[in-house]
């Protein structure tokens, strides 16, 4: 899996397009301004619709797949955006999360947004299965330390 911190996204993004975007953090600026800038980058790419879950233990999962299948001649091009519960995913959301990687094609761009994952979340058989294929964005909030470097790179 490819790491980045929100900076380097754009540049990324101007290389193509990978199959998903894991964006984990707790800063609500970058985590926008990231997904902003992952849907401009699809936009461009003729990804015209958008659609968002936030998922819970009450999600219809049946909707989230159904949309995965809406293949046909003019069938346009989506992004799907999935926000993780504050705890990140439990295992009943991983069961379904991994359905979910079983479905993605190239006419669906899938954005998974949410905090830091623990050890045993990032080892969940979803995210091993989306590696090859996904980019992570660190959207933590600059450290102390790092907040001056940070703060001169934004102002460029």
């Amino acid at each position: 899996m490819i790491r980045l911190y929100p900076e380097q996204l754009r540049a990324q993004l101007t290389e193509g397009l990978r199959a998903a975007y894991l964006l984990l953090g707790n800063d609500p600026l970058l985590l926008q301004e990231s997904q902003d800038a992952i849907r401009e980058a699809a936009a461009a790419q003729g990804f015209t619709e958008h659609h968002t879950f936030t998922i819970d233990n009450s999600t219809d999962w049946q909707a989230i797949f159904a949309l995965s299948q809406a293949l046909s001649l003019f069938s346009s091009r989506q992004t799907l955006l999935l926000i993780l519960p504050e705890n990140g995913p439990n295992a009943a959301i991983n069961e379904q999360l991994a359905t979910l990687i079983g479905l993605l094609h190239d006419d669906l761009l899938l954005i998974v947004r949410g905090n830091k994952l623990t050890k045993a979340q990032e080892n969940a058989a979803w995210l091993t299965a989306l590696a090859q294929r996904a980019v992570q964005v660190s959207c933590q909030t600059p450290e102390y330390a790092q907040l001056p470097r940070w703060l001169a790179a934004r102002a460029k």
